[in-house]
């Protein structure tokens, strides 16, 4: 029960209270018309006081926080467990509450600030309203959805005009889980069930979210179906399965790099020779063939040549017919001793080349046949790194199917509850409805 507001200034009128109703009214003389006002005399100003030293969220610059009412501490005096005692609070030092009075019994014990007044910090004040006006405990560490001192306050402190427009809420914005836990706890109703609801509404939104956030790829992943991944990871599995076995039956050549290499130049050179053969024969075809197609030029030719050589060039030509049929002759016996001897070197050298391929080849497979089935470091490095990445896949996907199988799982669970939810809530409604219904009916 509250019983006077007063403040530590010679202008404020101290304003007592009894038990029942108290109705606080302006005076009007008898002089008043129909057009004086009664507003600004201070009715909405009491409220604000009594709201104030009941631990009120207050904003620099409004309220009773304004630079006009510095230095000035209000003081409420009511009945907390039993015990009068007066609480005061100033707009200076709104963080404080002075208490004065016995506190006995009280979840906290007032302790003295730097000037030795003892009283308490705005937690601990809520927290001996929570207990003493409505028996909860706002001490503990619980957070979530739960009825608090200052809420359920707000109901009967109604000092703004939207807290008269819905009798439900105290102020337009308040959210619609502190209207019903408030009002349940008011009523009589089961406040936890109202809450319940708030908390699967809260996880459904959660689900829906986290769709929507893998939808936009926000998160990664995709919203396919169950079937559709798990025939992926099968795939990915098998995969990762061959890679194993690849891995398990790999072995590494130290000497790998260099006999690779060695090979490499066996295969340059092989090139080498078989492209020098290739011209070689090329240019025994052509000295065969001009063997086979250069005969030596009859009598009568040579006589044509030789009277034509007269005509040209007489007196220079001092050579007869025979020693010019003789000097033709032992040309071509030169060229074609000439072209012989190329072609022997020519078949000797191609011979020779057949073999050194012959034997570059074995020797290149010998090389070949040490590095099958074995391989590099480098290469060793390289698949454990795919394999490593084909496994990491196949985790990620196996994630992605839990967390599809957890998501089917929570929405279907919270269907389940909410069904149950709402029949237990109408069961609890039933049952307390003598009294729920005694809040009703206002009786003057």
């Amino acid at each position: 029960m509250i019983r006077a507001v007063r403040a530590n200034k010679r202008g404020f009128h101290t304003a007592a209270f009894t038990t029942g109703v108290n109705l606080v009214l302006a005076d009007r003389s008898s002089a008043a018309g129909d057009k004086d006002t009664t507003n600004a005399l201070g009715k909405s100003t009491l409220i604000e006081i009594i709201d104030f030293c009941l631990a009120s969220n207050t904003s620099p610059g409004k309220g009773l926080r304004i630079e006009a009412l510095q230095g000035w501490a209000f003081t409420l005096e009511l009945t907390i467990g039993g015990n009068d005692v007066a609480v005061t609070r100033s707009p200076d030092a709104p963080g404080f509450f002075a208490i004065e009075g016995p506190t006995a019994g009280w979840p906290v014990e007032p302790t003295p600030n730097k000037e030795g007044i003892p009283g308490l910090d705005t937690k601990k004040w809520r927290a001996v309203l929570a207990w003493a006006l409505f028996g909860i405990s706002e001490l503990a560490s619980e957070s979530g959805y739960r009825p608090s001192a200052r809420s359920l306050l707000s109901y009967f402190v109604r000092n703004q005009a939207a807290a008269y427009i819905i009798p439900f809420k105290h102020f337009d914005n308040q959210k619609v889980w502190d209207v019903q836990v408030h009002n349940a706890f008011l009523l009589g109703l089961n406040w936890e069930k109202a809450a319940t609801w708030q908390q699967l509404k809260d996880q459904k939104n959660a689900l829906d979210a986290l769709k929507q956030a893998i939808k936009t790829g926000a998160v990664d992943g995709e919203l396919a179906s169950l079937g559709e991944l798990e025939a992926e990871r099968l795939r990915l599995a098998t995969h990762l399965e061959r890679e194993r076995e690849a891995l398990s039956s790999f072995r590494v050549l130290p000497q790998y790099r260099e006999i690779e290499g060695q090979a490499n130049v066996l295969t340059s050179e092989i090139h080498a020779l078989v492209n020098a053969n290739i011209v070689d024969k090329r240019r025994l075809e052509r000295y065969r063939d001009s063997v086979v197609d250069e005969d030596a030029p009859t009598a009568d030719r040579l006589d044509a040549l030789y009277s034509e050589a007269g005509i040209a060039l007489p007196g220079a030509v001092r050579k007869t017919l025979a020693d010019a049929r003789a000097f033709n002759e032992k040309i071509i016996a030169n060229r074609r001793e000439f072209i012989a001897g190329e072609i022997a070197a020519l078949e000797a050298a191609v011979t020779d080349r057949e073999a050194q391929i012959v034997t570059q080849t074995d020797r290149r497979a010998g090389y070949l046949s040490a590095l099958a089935g074995q391989g590099a470091l480098e290469e060793l490095t390289q698949l454990q790194e795919l394999h490593a990445a084909t496994r990491l896949k196949v985790n990620e996907l196996t994630n992605r199917i839990t967390q599809l199988r957890q998501m089917t799982t929570k929405s279907d669970t919270i269907k389940v509850e909410t069904v149950e939810l709402k029949r237990a809530t109408t069961l609890d409604y039933e049952e307390r409805r003598a009294l729920w219904s005694q809040a009703l009916p206002v009786d003057w």
